[in-house]
């Protein structure tokens, strides 16, 4: 460890985030991985973030309106910005536009660092069989998301029906994309969780960045596999390239 400390600035590797959608799950990544890289490394933070911000209204309304083309096109733009200012892999903090990450990838000469691969490696190191996924109506709705991890590590995912799925996508662009975590919205989700988990599913997927911002694992009996916390950890142990397991404790900001 000493060694790893003494070598930091060499192995951590610069990251380069497209944030912005939204501003809340943004700004939980940078806490996340500036507190997991100090507690790696010891000291303050080495690591260099390197952040282009979104217009997350936009970025919404091409996506309500089935617009990916010009959505892809603006992340293709932001990902070779940040190749050009130094980021050795680029990080996308919301699983929803990882719709557009294989077009991203192939646009630019350095790595995506793939939210559903990142996933998808704790549901093969957790041995699941079968899980629920919550999101958005994009990631739940269209099949990206279930087909990598259904190809990938042989597991079966399950999402809520129609009503359900648009009820949660209100609350994630109406509430918490917004800052507002009502107790009222949160039962909902748990409630979701629980009847996934009765039903026969070992685990389920806060497959929205905001959604374990309001729901954590100590609040429910499920287990759940919050993505913005298994991103968070992955970047870091990406970024700085150790053979070395170091458990990271994620904190989370609450918002009032």
């Amino acid at each position: 460890m000493k060694e790893l400390i003494k070598n930091s600035e060499k192995l951590v590797k610069k990251v380069g985030l497209i944030g912005g959608v939204s501003h809340e799950s943004t700004a939980q990544y940078y806490i996340n991985i500036n507190q997991g890289v100090m507690r790696a490394l010891g000291g303050l933070s080495p690591i260099e973030i390197m952040l282009i911000s979104l217009n997350c209204d936009q970025m919404s309304r091409y996506a309500h309106e089935d617009d990916w083309d010009r959505v892809t096109s603006v992340f293709i733009e932001a990902a070779k910005k940040l190749e050009r200012m130094g980021a050795d892999f680029i990080v996308i903090p919301c699983n929803s536009l990882h719709i557009v990450a294989d077009s991203v990838a192939k646009a630019i000469q350095i790595p995506v660092l793939n939210i559903i691969d990142c996933v998808g490696d704790v549901i093969y190191q957790e041995a699941y069989s079968k899980v629920a996924l919550l999101g958005t109506k994009f990631t739940m709705g269209q099949s990206f998301y279930r087909r990598r991890l259904t190809e990938k590590f042989n597991v079966q995912v399950e999402v809520p029906d129609q009503v359900t799925q648009q009820r949660i996508h209100e609350i994630i662009f109406t509430e918490l994309c917004q800052g507002k975590f009502l107790e009222s919205s949160k039962k909902i989700i748990r409630s979701v969780c629980e009847d996934f988990y009765k039903n026969g599913c070992q685990a389920v997927i806060l497959g929205c960045t905001e959604l374990p911002l309001i729901l954590r694992q100590s609040e429910t009996y499920v287990p759940l596999l919050l993505s913005t916390d298994i991103h968070s950890n992955s970047i870091v142990k990406f970024s700085i390239q150790t053979s070395i397991q170091i458990q990271i404790p994620i904190p989370i900001r609450y918002a009032s």
